[in-house]
């Protein structure tokens, strides 16, 4: 539906999609040596961090 509704910047797709399969195949493989609370820490911290952001931006700007 987008393809034909919005024009579509295929400049951008490209490194999109390798980054999006490099990190689908090493992503796992990473993942397996950090232990789970270090990554669950991370995933907190940047969730709000993003949170901080997007309201700044949303209510402040």
């Amino acid at each position: 539906m987008f393809i034909s509704m919005i024009r579509i910047d295929w400049a951008v797709i490209i490194p999109l999609l390798i980054g999006l399969f490099t990190g689908g195949y090493i992503g796992p493989i990473i993942v397996r040596f950090i232990p789970s609370k270090a990554i669950k820490t991370a995933i907190g911290i940047f969730a709000i961090g993003l949170a901080i952001v997007l309201g700044y931006q949303a209510y402040l700007m």
